[in-house]
C-alpha cells in the first residue's frame, strides 16, 4: 500500500485522483477552493428514530468563498445526553448517531473551532 487514501491540498486548482487496487481503477474530480471555513450546519435538523435505531447526521460547511462542503468526517460530533444516543467520530462512519434508550438528545459537531448545535434527535 503507497498511500493513506488522505488527500492534503497546498493551493486552490482542481486535480483529478484515481485509486487503484488489485487492478481496479476510479477516478474523480477534486476541486480545492481558497476559502475559509465560516460556519457549520448539521442535518437533519430533527430526527425521530426507534429506540436501538441508528440516524446519519452530516455536517455542511461553509466557507468565505460562498462554497460548500460535507465536512462530517474531519469534524469532532457529540451527543448531549450520551444515556439517550451516542455519536461516532471515526471516519467510516462519523455522524451516525445510535439511539440507547427514549428520550431527546441535542446532537453538536465542532469543526476547527467551529460548532453547530441544535440538531434533536429524539428515540421512542
Amino acid at each position: 500500500m503507497r498511500g493513506s487514501g488522505t488527500l492534503h491540498a497546498k493551493k486552490a486548482g482542481t486535480l483529478s485522483v484515481t485509486a487503484t487496487l488489485s487492478g481496479v481503477s476510479g477516478t474523480t474530480i477534486v476541486t480545492v477552493g481558497s476559502g475559509t471555513l465560516v460556519s457549520v450546519a448539521i442535518t437533519p435538523t430533527n430526527a425521530t428514530v426507534s429506540t436501538g435505531a441508528t440516524q446519519q447526521f452530516i455536517a455542511t460547511g461553509t466557507f468565505s468563498d460562498a462554497s460548500t462542503q460535507d465536512v462530517s468526517i474531519d469534524s469532532h460530533w457529540s451527543s448531549t445526553v450520551p444515556t439517550v444516543a451516542t455519536i461516532a467520530n471515526a471516519p467510516v462512519n462519523a455522524g451516525l448517531a445510535t439511539t440507547h434508550a427514549p428520550g431527546t438528545n441535542t446532537v453538536a459537531v465542532n469543526h476547527g473551532g467551529i460548532t453547530a448545535t441544535g440538531a434533536m434527535l429524539t428515540a421512542n
